[in-house]
């Protein structure tokens, strides 16, 4: 049976060019209108968390996510929420997610910090706020944190924490992980303790990375 295909005429250069910009401009297009939802998403998450509903501000967080992929702000926003509800594990896998994406956010580094103190991680929590005075040694809140913390660890009753790579990682230099949607990163549906391990998927306000309470 003879076959009844036929073949397309080959595109001239300027058909061509014509195609890649429409792409182009489509990808675009779709990608800003992602970015718009996302963010009417993650202030809801705000307006939820000002009135102290931070079970719904998770919520709208892990919404924003799906439509836009796991950004750092957002997450940073999620482990704030999350220590807001003293859910202190669930804080410390959020901030590591952003560290993940971002490893020099000194805010998610911060609020790692206050989830692993809450988890009395106080070694692993001591680890977190150096860094973060590494950054910026003039951030009030870490002072304070690393002066809480240095006082437990010289308490006569304190036994060292065991501590390891997973508890420094990642470190400063390490190159930053781009995600592009939720369905591209493989944290996102991993399954476990919400924090990411050494080898897993490594790969507005003008104070955002210094304002270490409150959301962007």
């Amino acid at each position: 049976m003879a076959s009844t295909s036929t073949s397309l005429p080959p595109l001239t250069e300027a058909q061509l060019a014509e195609a890649l910009a429409l792409r182009t401009a489509q990808r675009a297009k779709r990608a800003s209108e992602k970015e718009k939802l996302a963010e009417e998403h993650k202030e809801k998450g705000n307006a939820k968390f000002k009135a102290q509903d931070y079970e719904g501000a998770v919520a709208c967080y892990e919404e924003a996510m799906k439509v836009n992929g796991p950004r750092t702000a957002v997450l940073s926003n999620m482990a704030l929420a999350y220590l807001k509800a003293e859910e202190y594990e669930a804080a410390e896998g959020a901030a590591q997610r952003a560290l993940l994406h971002d490893p020099t956010f000194t805010k998610a580094r911060y609020r790692r910090a206050l989830a692993r103190k809450g988890q009395d991680n106080i070694l692993g929590a001591m680890l977190d706020i150096e860094v973060v005075l590494k950054q910026d040694p003039n951030l009030t809140e870490a002072k304070a944190v690393f002066r809480e913390l240095n006082h437990l660890m010289d308490a006569p009753d304190y036994e060292l924490d065991d501590v390891g790579s997973e508890d420094e990682y990642p470190d400063l230099d390490e190159p930053k992980v781009e995600i592009e949607s939720a369905s591209d990163s493989s944290d996102w549906n991993h399954e476990g303790n919400g924090i990411p391990c050494r080898y897993y998927n490594h790969n507005g306000c003008s104070k955002e990375r210094d304002c270490m309470d409150f959301q962007h």
